[in-house]
């Protein structure tokens, strides 16, 4: 397998020296002080990452979030780190971690999760960069409603100061990480879209013919599910391009 420049950066971000500047893992089973939860967020029992509480936002309510606290931070990067889980891997709904310097008046979308992964607890974590003062952290959740939505599960929040400084510096504006790989046809793509670029995803196979095109997400960051079941056994290229930049790589579907 090829690793591309993302795992790199990934890596880096995973293993710099760093401290915590805020964390929440949601074992009381109380709302944490000074956090805001809509109505119908469910607090959630033995069940989270090593059978700890968890944070369960349930698929027929639609637009629930949890907000947290005001955080009060130096100037600097930082790495945004939690644990989440959804029921079924293929899954129409979506989470939005969104980002307000404003108190709460205006949101950012900075990280958007479209897919499930079969129950499997995994950390996933992403960059703030250049943020100073104080801002809210805002985990949306949308649910279509009617299946196949699904329970989406949160635990473990961490804010760490990132000390990585070259990173923003060094990297490209548009990568991704492609996983499993080869795969049976459901991908998932980890994508940078650091300036946040309209484009597409296409995938072609070794003729070069066009089998498979999606919207790029306009979210800096984001986790994007592709179904390729349809596509026959072998090699094909993955293709993210905008009107700036392109990205390309490898996938096997076996």
């Amino acid at each position: 397998m090829r690793f591309t420049v993302f795992y790199l950066l990934f890596f880096l971000v995973k293993n710099v020296q760093s401290q915590n500047i805020f964390e929440e893992n949601f074992n009381q089973l109380s709302v944490p002080i000074n956090w805001q939860f809509s109505s119908r967020v469910e607090s959630a029992v033995c069940l989270g990452t090593n059978n700890s509480n968890y944070i369960r936002f349930h698929p027929n309510f639609q637009d629930q979030s949890i907000t947290t606290p005001n955080i009060n931070v130096t100037q600097g990067n930082y790495v945004l780190l939690f644990d989440w889980n959804k029921a079924r891997t293929l899954s129409v709904d979506s989470i939005n971690v969104q980002f307000s310097n404003d108190n709460g008046n205006n949101w950012n979308t900075v990280y958007a999760i479209y897919n499930g992964n079969n129950r499997t607890w995994q950390t996933d974590s992403f960059l703030l960069d250049n943020i100073s003062d104080s801002f809210k952290l805002r985990w949306n959740y949308f649910s279509s409603s009617s299946f196949p939505a699904q329970y989406f599960n949160i635990d473990n929040i961490i804010l760490k100061k990132n000390t990585a400084t070259s990173i923003k510096n060094n990297r490209n504006n548009l990568l991704g990480t492609i996983y499993p790989n080869p795969s049976d046809g459901i991908v998932q793509l980890k994508l940078l879209n650091f300036k946040n670029q309209t484009g597409f995803i296409y995938v072609y196979n070794t003729q070069g013919e066009l089998v498979f095109q999606n919207n790029l997400p306009t979210v800096s960051q984001s986790l994007l599910q592709l179904d390729l079941t349809t596509l026959s056994k072998g090699a094909y290229i993955l293709k993210l391009e905008t009107s700036e930049q392109s990205f390309s790589s490898t996938i096997l579907i076996q």
